[in-house]
C-alpha cells in the first residue's frame, strides 16, 4: 500500500518488498459454507444472500517519541503514595538529593518497560525509528532543589533524536536513572517537544508520527495539556498516554489521546507497565488502511 497526498491508501498487488495484505471473504455457493438463506426468501424472490467483505492493511513506515515523566516522583516507590521511597533510600539531607533506586522506583518500572518496548519493536517487520524526551519542570537557582543538590534542570529534554540504534536510547535511559530528579510535572512541555522533535524532521514525508506520553502524576506547570493536544493533533500527530499508578491524572491524559486519535492506557503496577509498551511495540507498526 501507498500513501497518497490526499491521506488516502492505494492497494497494488505483487511488488519487491510487499508491505500490506488483503483480505476478501466471500458467503456464495462455491464457498465451504455456502450462501447466507434467507428467512423471507418468497417475498423477495431470491432464496439466498452473498455477502462480500474486503479489509486491507499495511505495516507502516513509523517515527515514534517516547515522552515520558522525569519528575521527582518518578524515584517514589510503587504503593502510589507520594513522598514514599524504596527501602534503603538515603534521607540525609532529603531523598531529593539521590538518584531513583535502581529496582523498586517508579523510574526502574519504566526503564524495563522501554526495553521491552525497544526489544518488541526491533522484531517488527518493519523496526520504526524512536526518538526520545524527557521532561519534568524547570529547575532554577532559586529553588529548593537546587539548594539541596546543586543542580539546575530543563523542564524539558530532547535527550536522542530519532534512531534505529535502540541501545542508545536503552542508554540515555539508563544515564538518567543514575541522576537526581527534580520538580513537577509539566505534562505539556514534554508533549510539546516530542511534537517539534517529529515535525522537524522531515526525511520521511509519509511516516506515520505517533507521540507516546507517559507520567506517573498530574500536571501542576505549564499549559493545559489538552491544548497541546489539539496543537498535535493539527499536525496529525497521534498521541497514545501511559498513565501509571494510582495518583496519575487519568482523565486528562485520555482526553488528550481522544483528541489526538490515540489510545490511553493506564498501569497499577510494573508488570502492567510493561504490558501497555509491549502492546504499542505491537500494534503500532499496522493499521486497517481500506
Amino acid at each position: 500500500s501507498a500513501y497518497q497526498a490526499d491521506g488516502s491508501w492505494q492497494f497494488a498487488p505483487g511488488g519487491a518488498r510487499p508491505n500490506a495484505v488483503r483480505v476478501n471473504t466471500v458467503f456464495n455457493e462455491t464457498s465451504l459454507n455456502g450462501s447466507v438463506p434467507l428467512f423471507l426468501a418468497g417475498m423477495f424472490g431470491n432464496g439466498y444472500f452473498s455477502p462480500a467483505q474486503q479489509e486491507t492493511a499495511a505495516g507502516l513506515e513509523l517515527d515514534i517519541c517516547l515522552a515520558v515523566d522525569r519528575s521527582h516522583s518518578m524515584c517514589f516507590d510503587l504503593s502510589g503514595v507520594d513522598w514514599s521511597y524504596p527501602p534503603g533510600t538515603p534521607r540525609w539531607p532529603d531523598p531529593v538529593a539521590y538518584p531513583p533506586n535502581s529496582t523498586y522506583s517508579r523510574w526502574a518500572s519504566l526503564d524495563s518497560a522501554v526495553d521491552l518496548f525497544l526489544d518488541t519493536a526491533a522484531d517488527t517487520f518493519k523496526p520504526p525509528r524512536v526518538a526520545l524526551v524527557t521532561w519534568g519542570s524547570r529547575i532554577d537557582r532559586t529553588t529548593y532543589e537546587y539548594y539541596i543538590t546543586r543542580q539546575t534542570a530543563p523542564a524539558v529534554s530532547n535527550d536522542v533524536g530519532l534512531t534505529n540504534s535502540y541501545n542508545t536510547i536503552k542508554q540515555s535511559i539508563q544515564s538518567r536513572g543514575n541522576n537526581v530528579m527534580l520538580g513537577g510535572t509539566n505534562l505539556s512541555a514534554g508533549l510539546d517537544e516530542a511534537v517539534a522533535l517529529l515535525e522537524a524532521d522531515q526525511t520521511r514525508p509519509y511516516s506515520r508520527k505517533y507521540v507516546i506520553l507517559m507520567t506517573d502524576g498530574q500536571w501542576n506547570e505549564g499549559r493545559d495539556p489538552v491544548l497541546a493536544a489539539q496543537d498535535a493533533a493539527r499536525a496529525n500527530i497521534v498521541v497514545h498516554t501511559v498513565t501509571f499508578l494510582s495518583r496519575a491524572d487519568q482523565s486528562t491524559m485520555a482526553e488528550v489521546a481522544e483528541l489526538t486519535g490515540g489510545q490511553h492506557y493506564h498501569a497499577d503496577d510494573r508488570d502492567e507497565l510493561e504490558q501497555a509498551f509491549v502492546e504499542l511495540a505491537r500494534t503500532l507498526p499496522v493499521v486497517l488502511t481500506q
